[in-house]
């Protein structure tokens, strides 16, 4: 049965939850805390309502704290994996460099946000399911490992930053060098060309 204590700590759990991935990733959870607002909305309905309609708003608030929850976790993996798409995408050809500077360690952590990326796109249909917010504690025993598996990475790629941004301003330093060189030749071939058929 849902009382008071049910929805307090209900409350709780999701306002630590939005604290926590607005201190991650510096932004705010806009859904989850949408459900937040209609969490108080009905809260002040179960204070205003007569004996018969308190447990159905209780009932709402508790509901809409779950969701709030469910938004918030979503989100913070959503953002987790947009950090990994942007690391691989700003690393592009020299993305190689990541593993090999890693070892035996990235293989494994690669093929953990794989399924993190598989599960993300089970979250669409998952809108949709009916009774999706029933399944809440389903959903975050399921969630929390991709959202640590997604963690992870980034912290792999934390640890190394300074180090991998060396090597590849490097590489791409020496990759200039090289065409620069190929060009210089390159000319130099031509217009040895062109004084020959001078000369002759």
């Amino acid at each position: 049965m849902v009382d008071l204590s049910t929805l307090s700590e209900a409350y709780r759990e999701a306002e630590s939850a939005i604290r926590k991935v607005e201190v991650f990733t510096s932004k705010v959870p806009v859904p989850a805390l949408n459900e937040m607002r209609y969490a108080g909305y009905h809260a002040i309905g179960y204070l205003l309502a007569d004996e018969q309609q308190k447990p159905v708003e209780l009932t709402k608030a508790v509901s809409h704290c779950h969701r709030a929850y469910f938004d918030d976790q979503s989100f913070l993996l959503l953002s987790l994996y947009a950090k990994i798409k942007n690391i691989r995408d700003g690393l592009g050809s020299y993305l190689h460099f990541f593993p090999e500077m890693v070892g035996e360690g990235y293989r494994s952590k690669k093929e953990a946000v794989l399924r993190a990326r598989h599960f993300i796109e089970t979250l669409k249909s998952a809108k949709n399911e009916e009774g999706r917010w029933e399944k809440r504690g389903e959903y975050y025993e399921t969630c929390s490992p991709h959202v640590q598996a997604c963690r992870d990475y980034v912290r792999m790629f934390e640890s190394i930053r300074e180090e991998l941004c060396s090597k590849v301003d490097a590489a791409k330093k020496a990759k200039f060098r090289d065409v620069m060189i190929a060009i210089v030749c390159a000319l130099l071939g031509i217009l040895g060309t062109v004084i020959t058929a001078v000369v002759l």
